[in-house]
């Protein structure tokens, strides 16, 4: 719709404010009125209706954007399980290598995959006490027994006269002092 500034007069020589005042303060026909109103209707109607489109769009397009995001949450905590898992058999082995039983090697891999420094000094003194246990064993095992060589007092001369060979060779093995002393 045209506004036909023929019907204000003098408008040529109106200001910006005049002018605008002017326009807002003239009657339109009731008849361009009706047709401003249809034509105002029909933008409003079909505005109304993109945006319901639009909404409906977004909605499925949020919806697909939730499943995508849950998808790939997923798989992120998929992946870090598995590298926790991983991260987790690698140190086992480890510390199976260096002589650590399964059982203290399994908690002392979860333990630096969670980053408990406690629980892996813990594990470590566990560690040394039981490999230094197993290493006195070992040097109890490998000692031979003291030998108990007779003394002065428990073989007499007469019973030294009286042993055979072997009897006086095991005795200069055990006691040569005492060989020596019995032999003169």
């Amino acid at each position: 719709m045209r506004i036909d500034t023929a019907k204000i007069e003098g408008y040529e020589n109106l200001s910006a404010e005049e002018k605008l005042n002017a326009i807002l303060n003239l009657d339109i026909e009731v008849e361009d009125n009706t047709k401003l109103k249809n034509a105002l209707n029909k933008a409003t109607s079909e505005a109304a209706d993109y945006k319901r489109q639009l909404k409906e769009k977004m909605t499925e397009q949020e919806r697909a954007e939730a499943d995508r995001k849950a998808k790939e949450a997923e798989k992120d905590e998929l992946l870090k399980n598995l590298m926790r898992e991983k991260t987790i058999a690698d140190n086992k082995a480890q510390f199976l290598s260096v002589g650590y039983d399964g059982e203290l090697a399994q908690k002392s891999a979860e333990a630096m995959a969670d980053g408990n420094m406690a629980e892996i000094f813990s594990g470590f003194k566990t560690f040394v006490e039981n490999r230094d246990k197993q290493i006195r064993a070992e040097l109890i095992k490998g000692t031979p027994a003291p030998k108990g060589g007779a003394t002065e007092n428990t073989i007499t001369k007469e019973q030294f006269n009286n042993m055979g060979y072997q009897e006086r060779a095991k005795l200069y093995q055990d006691n040569p002092e005492l060989y020596r002393t019995l032999k003169e």
